[in-house]
């Protein structure tokens, strides 16, 4: 499903995006955030996920570019070729209009103000001479676009069991569940598996599941977060993701059965999560999820 999307959404949406996608350097009109909804509506009706898991953490767990990035970069290669145009050009003259504009009228919005407005918003130098365009630097532009999204997780809370409830679930996901920057094995969403599994697994990961402290957040009255108690065994421990990986004693016996993932996890969510046998934690966690089901 996501191949189909790609191959055939994405040119749709994407049509002549080299010419308006600049106008994207703004604040977003109505048009554009309803194609962003677009791509983001498909992800949360395809894995069934709660409108509470943010876009930022579903394009983070499937390493998904935003189509707003992809329309920059359709831009940039846009701009590659307007720079090789010939002296004389029907081409050339236009860009050189719409450049001289941009410099000398300080309301103007057009093709090339915006991207000058991008350019400088990513701390990049402008790439346009009075006449031409000049120094694209495609890996930059590319690197500044990735450091901007990463800046909505540099100052995530240290642990989501003492973060405040106001972006709990957003530092839950980054310290638990995120992506490392190197894998030592292919995804687990790329494992053959029934989509019933699979769909399990997505929500765990992402926080769009029936445990206490996903559903304390729902509850009227509201239940504070430290009282959202595991219902599967007496601890009186929030009923979290690493409680219910980890610690409730309600699923000894299947952390016996993989002793030797927990073993080389060394305790830590995240290294579990991502550990170089995803098959095994895939059964470990559909495991879980069956017993705590009874």
């Amino acid at each position: 499903m996501r191949r189909l999307f790609d191959t055939i959404v994405l040119p749709t949406v994407s049509y002549g995006c080299e010419v308006w996608a600049p106008v994207c350097s703004r604040a977003l009109g109505p048009e554009i955030k309803a194609m962003q909804n677009i791509q983001i509506n498909f992800f949360r009706q395809l894995c069934q996920l709660r409108k509470s898991v943010s876009p930022p953490i579903i394009f983070r767990e499937f390493a998904e570019r935003p189509w707003l990035h992809t329309w920059w970069l359709r831009v940039l290669g846009f701009m590659h070729r307007l720079s090789e145009m010939p002296e004389g050009s029907l081409h050339l003259d236009i860009l050189k209009d719409n450049i001289a504009d941009a410099r000398q009228q300080s309301h103007c919005t057009n093709w090339a103000k915006g991207i000058t407005k991008q350019f400088q918003d990513l701390g990049l130098r402008v790439p346009f001479t009075t006449s031409t365009i000049t120094g694209i630097n495609h890996l930059g532009f590319r690197d500044a676009l990735t450091k901007k999204q990463q800046r909505l997780w540099d100052n995530v809370h240290e642990s989501p069991r003492i973060a405040p409830s106001k972006g709990a679930k957003f530092c839950t996901y980054h310290r638990w569940f995120s992506p490392p920057d190197r894998r030592c094995s292919s995804p687990y969403y790329e494992l053959p598996m029934p989509i019933t599994k699979l769909r399990a697994l997505l929500h765990f990961r992402m926080g769009s599941h029936a445990l206490p402290v996903e559903q304390g957040r729902f509850a009227r009255p509201h239940i504070p977060r430290n009282l959202r108690r595991c219902t599967l065994c007496t601890s009186g421990a929030v009923g979290d993701e690493r409680h219910l990986c980890f610690e409730c004693p309600f699923f000894d016996g299947i952390r016996a059965q993989y002793a030797d993932l927990y073993d080389s996890s060394g305790g830590a969510m995240r290294s579990f999560m991502w550990h170089k046998d995803q098959e095994g934690v895939s059964d470990c966690l559909t495991a879980i999820f069956q017993l705590a089901e009874t």
